[in-house]
């Protein structure tokens, strides 16, 4: 494959990498931004390194099958995942991109955390079994699909959702926990429709709050997982140039 094939479309990510931080200007952002990384904890290391193990395990048992090889990205002379800008053309050029596209891409990775988690893991407490894990290979295949890892990876990243579904549902339920809801009935004798009504709305935000609140420690767990592999990149990159 063409070696500017490989630059449109590093070209392509960095634009959007810069979309994401184009957005910065935006209360919201700023907010869920500083919230993945207030929730950040340190049981999420050794949770992260753990779940790495399995992902790198599951791609190379997954490896020895030559069909699930394949993706876009290294078909267009790419390695790994296109937003980490690597890949395996020669020259100085190409080795500078390599280390500054894991150093942009690491200005965005709580905010794209959030985002991911918002998408693939908030509501997992109201959905059956099968809906979830459901839920997650379509996380993992996505990765095929917009950043062009292999198949075998895209499956293995699956089970990383698996643990950041496990993370989620286990912040809602302590969430749930420390603010229970009583069950609400229509209102009896001598109380007023406004008051159930406004009852039933606390009701409504407190599961809200949970459920953002669930989102966040779940962002805060994958940040930590990316953040390892992205170091590992970033190094190598450094060390390669």
């Amino acid at each position: 494959m063409p070696t500017w094939v490989s630059a449109i479309i590093i070209v392509v990510s960095l634009l959007l990498i810069a979309w994401n931080l184009s957005r910065a200007k935006d209360a919201r952002w700023r907010r869920d931004y500083r919230s993945v990384l207030r929730a950040l904890r340190w049981w999420m290391l050794p949770g992260a390194l753990l779940t790495l193990a399995v992902v790198i395990g599951v791609t190379q048992a997954l490896w020895q099958i030559p069909a699930l090889r394949t993706g876009w990205w290294n078909l267009a002379g790419g390695v790994g995942n296109v937003y980490l800008g690597q890949t395996s053309n020669e020259g100085i050029g190409w080795r500078l991109t390599a280390l500054a596209v894991p150093l942009l891409l690491a200005l965005i990775l709580p905010i794209a955390a959030f985002a991911e988690e918002s998408i693939f893991r908030s509501g997992l407490e109201d959905q059956s079994w099968g809906v979830r894990i459901g839920r997650q290979v379509v996380f993992g295949f996505l990765h095929c699909l917009l950043a062009g890892v292999p198949l075998a990876a895209g499956f293995a990243i699956s089970v990383a959702g698996g643990y950041y579904a496990a993370v989620y549902l286990a912040a809602y339920r302590a969430e749930a926990r420390a603010n229970p809801d009583r069950v609400l009935v229509g209102p009896g004798p001598g109380e007023r429709w406004e008051d159930w009504v406004r009852q039933a709305d606390q009701a409504v935000e407190r599961g809200a709050d949970a459920q953002r609140g669930a989102v966040v420690t779940a962002a805060a767990a994958h940040l930590t997982f990316n953040a390892i592999i992205l170091t590992v990149v970033i190094v190598a990159a450094a060390i390669a140039v």
